[in-house]
């Protein structure tokens, strides 16, 4: 190995060329991302994750073969990261696999591109660029995938466990802010070997001492990569201090901040079973799941709220498709036992269930035309039941595919393709999404307002950044204290998206310095504090998933008004639209002196 020259870089630009370096880095790279989320959890690797592929990026003599090899390493890698739909759709899964596994070599080429044409330093178009294209997947094509962001892996995913400083810098841009600060630390990586450390002519031969030896006079650091160095460790210093110093500020506030008690039902119904009962099945599971309810209502201190998972009831609850029924029939009557469980509990009752607006009736058979996933709020009337006409959120961001078809509603054929190939179902099960942001006002003796405001994200809402935004904030002003998700993550019962998942929700609590309270059939149920740390979990004999049981708390109200719920995503678009500048600039000039060439 040549003795290290301050005069040239380590790794020379178009300076590798060989297959195994273009198999082995790019598979570095997406193994220490694969390992830095649950379940293996070594979240420090993500700091660095990106070095080796960014490294190739600039260096490759091939970009060809580096946009091949990349792309085949970040497809294991998302195959890896989305085994889990496997159950719902095996197809679907490859399918998301091989459209975002793009984004990767993508960005990392325009990377390449920008240091070439326009001489900026990876460490500032790294970041820019990587947080740019996660924003992109996370909204595009279909309401995007926002999902196993580099910024991801900071947060906590277990009960107990704190999350990192530099993850509280997402209440000032969002969860893309995590994301650019840790591609900092891998674009420095880069910069610091793929250019020289000492500026040009200021050491050398008989001026700078002993003729040939090994002093070479003054030591001048590069101007250009010194400023980046000193920028970089700026920006990142501000923000891990920031990150120390705001834990404290939200336990301030919550410490006078309204409470409500809150408990979280788990129930742990396969979802085989909950999708495909015997009718002996469901009674059975509906009843355990009303004295799981009734069990809640019991603890002490009472609660003020006590919520029970999406889509747990055996069918749709709104008054009007329970006329459609014989009274006595089955889906009135598991009606009927919720509206009279909610009033032996005394207790308000937050519960998941269908919708059926429009429907019609054809050859004898029913033919639903709008139907929603809902959040219901069941009141006690005082009369020992609960109110007939509950409150209702519908769902609002639908899950492509899987609650909706994209697209597909022009061609019948491409429709009847993914009912049979792609869907867990054969039949048509697509929803309509929810209009409104339906906020529930709980009764509480621990709010000097006498209420406490809470919003119900269904699923996977609690996921998508700017809608929990329009949920809990409107205009940068605060309109409910406290999110409540509803989930059924019994399609993936055992397998690391439950803690995925989970780890997505402290995010959402973080940007919007909001706690989190998680009622999740089969887990991980459990809170969520402000300041992203899971506070406790619902278990038994140690273990939090496929198991059933309750947990309740008092959960301080939200009171702290982030940047992020001001400005929301402005300046990450912003950011974006600088990035795609600075592509067409370097595009532009890499035309100029081809042009320039071949004259």
């Amino acid at each position: 190995m040549r003795p290290f020259n301050p005069d040239k870089p380590l790794l020379a630009p178009d300076s590798v060329r060989s297959l195994p370096a273009h198999l082995v880095l790019p598979a570095a790279s997406m193994a220490m991302l694969w390992a830095a989320f649950p379940e293996r959890g070594l979240w420090a690797l993500a700091w660095v994750a990106l070095a080796p592929v960014a490294v190739l990026a600039i260096t490759t003599a091939r970009p060809l073969l580096f946009a091949v090899c990349t792309y085949l390493a970040a497809l294991g890698w998302w195959l890896a990261m989305v085994y889990w739909m496997v159950p719902v759709t095996g197809l679907g899964m490859v399918l998301l696999s091989l459209s975002q596994a793009v984004y990767i070599p993508a960005a990392l080429l325009l990377v390449r591109v920008k240091r070439r044409r326009l001489h900026l330093p990876v460490t500032l178009t790294l970041p820019m660029v990587w947080t740019s294209f996660e924003w992109l997947r996370g909204a595009w094509p279909a309401g995007g995938f926002a999902w196993f962001y580099l910024g991801h892996t900071q947060a906590a995913a277990d009960a107990g466990q704190s999350p990192g400083w530099v993850v509280q810098s997402a209440d000032l841009f969002g969860e893309w802010t995590v994301s650019f600060l840790m591609a900092i630390v891998a674009a420095l990586v880069v910069d610091l070997l793929t250019q020289p450390w000492r500026a040009a002519g200021a050491a050398g031969g008989r001026e700078g001492g002993r003729e040939g030896g090994r002093e070479r006079g003054r030591w001048t650091p590069r101007p250009a990569l010194a400023a980046t160095v000193i920028a970089a460790a700026a920006v990142l210093g501000v923000a891990m201090l920031y990150g120390q110093q705001r834990p404290g500020a939200v336990e301030r506030a919550a410490a006078a901040a309204p409470q409500a008690v809150i408990a979280a039902v788990q129930t742990n119904i396969a979802q085989d079973v909950l999708h495909m009962p015997t009718r002996e099945q469901f009674q059975a599971d509906w009843r355990q799941t009303l004295a799981l309810l009734e069990q809640a209502a019991a603890g002490q201190p009472r609660p003020d709220l006590i919520v029970l998972p999406e889509s747990i009831a055996p069918g749709p609850l709104n008054a009007e498709a329970l006329g459609l029924f014989e009274p006595d029939s089955f889906y009135p009557k598991a009606a009927g036992d919720l509206q009279a469980a909610v009033g032996r509990a005394d207790a308000p009752v937050l519960v998941g269930a269908g919708a059926w607006e429009s429907w019609r009736i054809e050859n004898g058979a029913l033919h639903l035309d709008e139907r929603y996933n809902s959040a219901y709020l069941y009141v006690p009337d005082g009369e020992g039941g609960g109110r007939q006409h509950p409150v209702r959120y519908d769902k609002i961001h639908l899950v492509p595919f899987g609650e909706y078809l994209p697209w597909v509603d022009a061609w019948p054929w491409l429709r009847d393709f993914f009912f049979r190939h792609i869907s867990p179902w054969d039949f048509d099960y697509t929803l309509t999404p929810g209009r409104d942001r339906t906020i529930f006002s709980i009764e509480t003796a621990g709010s000097p307002a006498g209420q406490v405001r809470v919003v119900a994200p269904i699923c996977f809402e609690d996921a998508v950044a700017r809608l929990m935004r329009r949920m809990v904030f409107e205009s940068g002003a605060r309109r409910a204290d406290v999110m409540v998700n509803l989930t059924n993550d019994g399609w993936f019962a055992g397998t690391s998206q439950q803690r995925q998942h989970l780890q997505l929700a402290t995010l959402r609590s973080i940007e919007l310095r909001t706690p989190m309270v998680r009622s999740v059939n089969t887990g991980i149920s459990g809170f969520i504090d402000a300041a992203g740390r899971i506070e406790a979990v619902v278990s038994s004999d140690g273990r939090s998933r496929q198991v059933e049981g309750i947990a309740s708390m008092p959960v301080h109200s939200g009171t702290l008004t982030p940047l992020f719920a001001r400005v929301g995503q402005v300046p990450v678009v912003a950011m974006v639209l600088i990035t795609a500048l600075l592509a067409v600039a370097a595009l532009v000039l890499a035309k100029r002196q081809r042009s320039a060439r071949r004259r």
